[in-house]
């Protein structure tokens, strides 16, 4: 399983590091035009990005799940989603005097990872352990890649007045960067392939 969820966090991640390059001229574009303004632009990008970066806790979260409804136990994904229901309400009630509207995305998010975590106990707790060190390995590795690429982007990044066409020159700028890697990777595999070949 943790195969599976590394090669889904690796695109995930990826998506996410891409959105947090050009989201902003992707949120500029679909949104700002009469009373919406950049200013509102701007809570919109920060608040899906905070909303992005727990989404590979989700895919964990979710795999897990499917673990559990592939024995026929969906009880132990129910109480899981009933306390984490549960967390969310005791966060936000808490996060209002704290950090205010941004509690409206924080919530969910701390929500997220904390359900992660507490239905990955509860699988181990039943005997369902999963390779913590390659799951972290997996994600590490993925937001490595993730955060060259947002810099690769940022240092080549193309500006004009189009937003349409900064978006998609900057995207295809990062699936390149991809491809590259990818390319580097799987050379540098076969050498290797070779190399204890021969030995």
């Amino acid at each position: 399983m943790v195969n599976y969820i590394n090669i889904t966090n690796f695109l995930v991640v990826l998506l996410v590091w891409g959105y947090i390059a050009i989201g902003h001229d992707l949120v500029t574009l679909m949104f700002v035009r009469g009373k919406f303004t950049v200013e509102n632009a701007n809570i919109v990008y920060n608040f899906s990005v905070i909303l992005g970066i727990v989404l590979p806790f989700t895919v964990i979260r979710d795999y897990h799940y499917r673990l559990y409804y592939s024995l026929n136990n969906t009880l132990k994904p129910m109480v899981n989603s009933i306390q984490t229901v549960i967390f969310n309400v005791f966060i936000l009630i808490i996060g209002s005097f704290i950090v205010h509207s941004y509690i409206i995305v924080l919530a969910p998010a701390i929500g997220t990872i904390w359900s992660c975590f507490n239905i990955m106990l509860k699988s181990r707790r039943d005997n369902m352990k999963i390779d913590i060190k390659k799951l972290s390995s997996g994600y590490f590795i993925s937001n490595f890649i993730g955060i060259t690429m947002y810099m690769f982007i940022l240092k080549f990044q193309y500006h004009s007045h189009n937003l349409a066409i900064n978006i998609l020159i900057n995207m295809f700028t990062g699936v390149a960067y991809i491809f590259i890697i990818l390319a580097g990777f799987y050379i540098f595999y076969k050498i290797w392939s070779k190399v204890k070949t021969v030995k």
